[in-house]
C-alpha cells in the first residue's frame, strides 16, 4: 500500500511539473514594450556614385545611373540644390541619399572633377 502512494504521488508531481512547464512557455518572460514607429528622420543615409542621365536644377530632381541601379533623386537643402546648377548629363557625381517612404531624397551632390578622374586613370597606367 505505501508503494502505491508513493507511485501515486510521484505521478502526480510529475504531471504538476509538465502543465506548469507548458503554461510557462506561453506566457511571455517580460511585459512587451512598444516600439516606436520609425521617424523619417531616423533612416539610413545611404551613398552612391553614378553618371548623371538627367538634371532638373528648377523642380530640384536628378536621375543618376550607379552600376546597380537607376536613382530617380529629390534634391532638398540648399547646398545640395545650388550644386545642381554646375551639374550637367553625362557628368559623375557622389551623393548621400535616403529612402523617405518611398521617395529618394538627396541630401547632397557632388560633381566628381574631371582632375582626380584623370588622376586615377594616371596612376593605373603607370604600372
Amino acid at each position: 500500500m505505501r508503494k502505491k502512494l508513493i507511485t501515486v504521488v510521484v505521478a502526480g508531481t510529475g504531471m504538476f511539473a509538465f502543465v506548469a512547464a507548458s503554461q510557462a512557455q506561453n506566457m511571455p518572460s517580460s511585459p512587451r514594450i512598444k516600439e516606436a514607429p520609425i521617424d523619417s528622420k531616423s533612416t539610413v543615409t545611404k551613398r552612391a556614385t553614378g553618371d548623371v542621365t538627367s538634371v532638373d536644377v528648377k523642380s530640384g530632381k536628378l536621375i543618376v545611373k550607379t552600376s546597380t541601379d537607376e536613382l530617380n533623386l529629390n534634391v532638398q537643402g540648399s547646398s545640395a540644390q545650388n550644386s545642381l546648377a554646375s551639374i550637367k548629363v553625362g557628368d559623375k557625381v557622389n551623393m548621400n541619399y535616403q529612402d523617405q517612404g518611398g521617395m529618394l531624397v538627396a541630401s547632397s551632390v557632388i560633381r566628381v572633377s574631371d582632375r582626380s578622374a584623370r588622376d586615377d586613370i594616371g596612376a593605373s597606367s603607370k604600372y
